[in-house]
């Protein structure tokens, strides 16, 4: 009996140990779905269908969305400020509701952008590893701020990554958020 109860204890703490070390929420800093030593991060958007990013080799951080975002399922950000401004990367995952193409998704903002400040300064439709993507290159020139927005869809949802620096630093930045962006997958089980 003594000996079943020693084996209990055991389990007991090694299943306390594990459940421990788990992040208190998925997909944050602390999760297993994020790397934060090659600033690697996986999402899920439903069973089976997800994709990747990976900040390797850019001196890029990868942190924790803002709280009062429930769209932004992650963010990137520069190691050194310009003017104050930290360059930085969103990945934010929206719900389309139904299946849409890229074309009409991207379309529908593109009347927006104006309404939020935003001179589109070029767009592009690309296709990287077999994902076509479009490219959209902001500017607001009243904030001093630039974006390039990358857009990938894939049947109801679409991920919108968009770089955003002072726009007199935008150029220097732009080969880090670049290079992350080009680390885009889908992972299809």
């Amino acid at each position: 009996m003594r000996i079943f109860l020693i084996h209990l204890i055991l389990m007991a703490l090694a299943i306390a140990t594990t459940s421990c070390s788990s992040a208190p929420l998925p997909a944050t800093s602390s999760s297993g779905v994020i790397d934060p030593a090659n600033g690697t991060f996986r999402s899920v958007l439903k069973k089976g269908i997800g994709f990747q990013l990976s900040s390797a080799k850019t001196g890029w951080q990868l942190i924790d969305p803002p709280q009062k975002s429930q769209f932004v399922r992650t963010m990137y950000r520069a190691p050194q400020a310009y003017d104050d401004i930290y360059a930085s990367l969103s990945v934010r995952v929206d719900d389309m509701g139904k299946e849409q193409s890229l074309e009409t998704y991207v379309n529908r903002w593109l009347t927006q952008y104006p309404k939020f400040g935003f001179e589109v300064l070029g767009k592009k439709k690309f296709n990287h590893n077999d994902t076509l993507g479009f490219v959209i290159d902001l500017l607001n020139r009243k904030a001093a701020r630039q974006l390039r927005q990358v857009v990938y869809v894939h049947q109801r949802h679409a991920v919108v990554m968009t770089c955003k620096d002072h726009s007199d630093n935008f150029r220097n930045s732009l080969p880090a958020c670049n290079q992350i962006v080009r680390s885009f997958t889908w992972n299809q089980e």
